[in-house]
C-alpha cells in the first residue's frame, strides 16, 4: 500500500527589494516589494505582508510605498506569520537650487550696508527647504564685504547676511551665494555719497604778466569721502590777494566733479596774487587757495635790428627780442607776436614764446619792394 500526505506551506523567508536606497528630497517616494517563500523555497504570492517603519523620517503604505518625511534613516519591515524581511532607507536632502528670497537689485550709497539683508533659500528638487546646509556668501564684483561669509540654514532653509557695498560709484556690485555646487547671484547699484572734500586739480603756482590772465584755468574737484566725483555741486571762486579778477565767480561741478575759472592777475608786477575756491557745505580742503605771481616785464631788441638788405629779399638775421622782469630776470613762456607795421614785406612764424633766457625769435623777415626804411 502507498500512502500520501499533503505538507502545508509555512512562511520561512521574506525578502524585501531594494534592500538599501536613499531618497534625496522630502516627499520623494520609492516602492518596496516583498517576496514570501515557503520552507521548500516555493513563492507564496497569496500571503499578505504587513509593512512598518521604525522611524518617522519615512512612512510606508500598506502596499509598500515609502515616502520621505524628514532627514534620517528608517528600517522598513514586511511581516507575515511571524517572519520578517527589511530594507534600510536613508533620507538625505540634497540642494537642488538656491532661491533668492530678498536683497537683490538694491541701490545704496558707496561704502554703506544695504537696507535689506541678502537671503538665499536652499531647496531640494521637490521645492522643500533644506536645513543644516552651509551657504557661502562671497563678494564677486565691486569690492565691499558681507557680514557673515558662511551661514548654516535653519529649518526654514534660508541663509541671510548683510552686504556692505564697495567704494566706487557706478561700478558693478555683485555677491554670489553657493551651497553644494548650486549658486545664486545678487546685484546692487552703488551711488556716490555726499560732497566731502575739495581738491585742487590744476592751475596753482603760475606766473603771468601783470593784468593778464594766467595760462591755465584754476580747476578744483569735489568728491565724496571715497573720492568719487560729485556732479552738480555749487561752488565759488574769489580773488583774495593782489587784485585782479576771476571769471566766472560762481560755478557748478560737471559730471567729473570739476569746476573751473580763469584768473586775471592784478596790475602790480612782482606781487603775489591769490584766489580761493569754496565748495558749499564742504570743510575738507575748502577753501582751496591758488597762488600766482604777476610779472612786470621789459622788452628789448635782442638781435636783427638796423640791418640792410635788398628789396624783396630776406635779411640775414631773424628779428629777436628779450623780455625780463623788474629784477632783470628772463621771463619764460610769454607769447610774442612779430608783425610788419610799415615798409611792406613780411615775417614768417608771427607768434612764438620766450625761452628760458627770455628770448623770442621771429621767422624769416622779407623786406618790402620799395627802397627805404622797413
Amino acid at each position: 500500500l502507498v500512502s500520501s500526505c499533503t505538507v502545508e506551506p509555512v512562511v520561512t523567508n521574506i525578502t524585501v527589494t531594494p534592500t538599501n536606497f536613499t531618497l534625496d528630497a522630502i516627499g520623494d517616494t520609492a516602492q518596496l516589494t516583498a517576496t514570501v517563500t515557503a520552507q521548500d523555497g516555493r513563492p507564496l504570492p497569496s500571503v499578505t505582508v504587513t509593512w512598518a517603519s521604525d522611524n518617522a523620517a519615512a512612512t510606508v503604505s500598506a502596499s509598500g510605498l515609502v515616502t520621505a518625511v524628514a532627514n534620517g534613516t528608517a528600517r522598513v519591515t514586511a511581516t507575515a506569520n511571524g517572519t520578517s524581511g527589511a530594507a534600510t532607507i536613508t533620507i538625505s536632502q540634497q540642494v537642488d537650487n538656491l532661491a533668492k528670497t530678498g536683497g537683490d537689485g538694491q541701490t545704496g550709497e558707496v561704502g554703506t550696508a544695504l537696507a535689506t539683508a541678502l537671503g538665499a533659500r536652499a531647496n531640494d528638487r521637490l521645492g522643500n527647504p533644506v536645513a543644516g546646509v552651509n551657504v557661502v556668501f562671497s563678494v564677486s564684483a565691486g569690492g565691499g564685504s558681507v557680514a557673515t561669509g558662511v551661514v548654516t540654514t535653519p529649518a526654514a532653509g534660508t541663509a541671510s547676511t548683510t552686504w556692505t557695498l564697495g567704494r566706487v560709484a557706478g561700478a558693478t556690485q555683485a555677491v554670489t551665494a553657493s551651497a553644494q555646487g548650486k549658486t545664486a547671484s545678487f546685484g546692487a547699484t552703488a551711488t556716490r555719497g555726499p560732497a566731502d572734500s575739495l581738491v585742487k586739480v590744476s592751475g596753482d603756482n603760475q606766473f603771468a604778466p601783470a593784468s593778464t590772465a594766467a595760462t591755465d584755468s584754476l580747476v578744483v574737484r569735489v568728491a565724496d569721502r571715497f573720492g568719487n566725483p560729485v556732479p552738480g555741486h555749487a561752488g565759488t571762486f574769489a580773488v583774495t590777494q593782489g587784485g585782479g579778477s576771476v571769471s566766472p565767480t560762481n560755478a557748478t561741478t560737471g559730471a567729473n566733479g570739476r569746476a573751473a575759472t580763469r584768473f586775471t592777475l592784478g596790475a602790480t608786477g612782482g606781487a603775489q596774487n591769490t584766489a580761493q575756491a569754496t565748495a558749499s557745505g564742504v570743510t575738507t580742503g575748502s577753501p582751496a587757495t591758488f597762488t600766482a605771481t604777476a610779472l612786470s616785464g621789459t622788452v628789448a631788441v635782442f638781435e636783427g635790428n638796423n640791418q640792410t638788405g635788398l628789396v624783396g629779399f630776406g635779411v640775414n638775421v631773424a628779428p629777436a627780442i628779450r623780455v625780463v622782469d623788474q629784477n632783470n630776470q628772463p621771463l619764460l613762456g610769454l607769447v610774442v607776436t612779430f608783425a610788419v607795421p610799415s615798409g611792406g614785406g613780411s615775417v614768417t612764424g608771427g607768434s612764438t614764446t620766450t625761452g628760458a633766457n627770455g628770448v623770442a625769435r621771429g621767422g624769416e623777415w622779407t623786406l618790402g619792394l620799395a627802397a627805404g626804411a622797413n
